[in-house]
């Protein structure tokens, strides 16, 4: 095995000029350096391949830009895996991005028997000027037949398995969840690092929500098939009830207003390095 095997970064972006920074950044503040960036913007219509381009020539060689057009996120990334190069293949977001080990943290915990590694992650709200995070650690692998249960953010990927299976297209909000479950479902080796991977960006709830559900049942009657789906949707109803009825609140209630009261549940911290447009 290499001592410092190459990995792969996708981050996949559309008019993201307001949070590319951001990625960026963390991925050259990486302590591990043996790291090549693929960046696939989908012919952003703002600023966002300037600001990649300025950041090009401090990769020193180690970055790939492609800009043109895409059939959605998923065929984007889908793109980026096979452009890839590295051992091992992690997908980060325009919008979030990595804390300064997180690299390191998975080449210390790299072997060869294991097909995905995961861990946890800080997600972020943005309320005016103001960063606010709660601490999320993923659920037993068990619980991927109800739901998504373990942070896709924080996920690296073999490029090994990524050979077997890549992201299905024809989902274009939950094909994540189907990858994952899918992969559990086919024998993975998953290994979770407890240890926090990633900050995520959370926009606040809306009716992709809505989508993303549906999708998760369409994944779930696809894999498992629909007599197995019923019995799990009623195992889970009390689970949905509480999140529907936050959905609905999200729709009723003003945004300003939702915003205040989901953020008394989350800490607020001033984060030095966070290059973003917003503040």
């Amino acid at each position: 095995m290499n001592e410092k095997p190459l990995v792969s970064i996708i981050t996949v972006c559309y008019n993201s000029e307001k949070v590319i920074s951001s990625a960026l950044e963390s991925v050259l503040q990486q302590s591990y350096k043996n790291i090549e960036h693929i960046v696939i913007d989908g012919l952003s219509q703002d600023n966002t391949l300037t600001i990649i381009k300025e950041y090009e020539p401090l990769y020193e060689g180690r970055m790939v830009i492609v800009s043109e057009k895409d059939e959605g996120i998923y065929d984007a990334i889908n793109k980026g895996i096979k452009l890839a190069k590295g051992s091992i293949i992690g997908i980060l977001n325009s919008d979030d991005w990595y804390t300064e080990e997180a690299i390191e943290k998975i080449i210390q915990n790299y072997e060869g028997s294991v097909d995905i590694y995961h861990g946890n992650i800080n997600k972020v709200r943005v309320v005016g000027n103001c960063y606010y995070t709660q601490h999320q650690i993923p659920g037993d692998l068990s619980s991927l037949t109800k739901l998504m249960s373990i942070n896709h953010s924080s996920c690296f990927v073999t490029r090994q398995w990524y050979e077997k299976k890549m992201y299905d297209t024809a989902y274009k909000i939950a094909a994540d969840y189907k990858f994952i479950l899918e992969s559990y479902l086919e024998g993975a080796k998953f290994k979770y690092i407890d240890y926090c991977f990633t900050y995520m960006r959370i926009w606040g709830a809306s009716s992709s929500n809505i989508k993303t559900i549906l999708e998760g049942y369409s994944i779930r009657k696809e894999l498992l098939g629909k007599n197995q789906v019923v019995k799990l949707c009623r195992d889970a109803a009390i689970f949905y009830y509480y999140r529907l009825r936050k959905l609905i609140a999200c729709i009723i209630l003003p945004k300003k207003f939702f915003e205040q009261y989901e953020i008394k549940k989350w800490e607020r911290i001033d984060f030095e390095n966070v290059k973003d447009s917003r503040r």
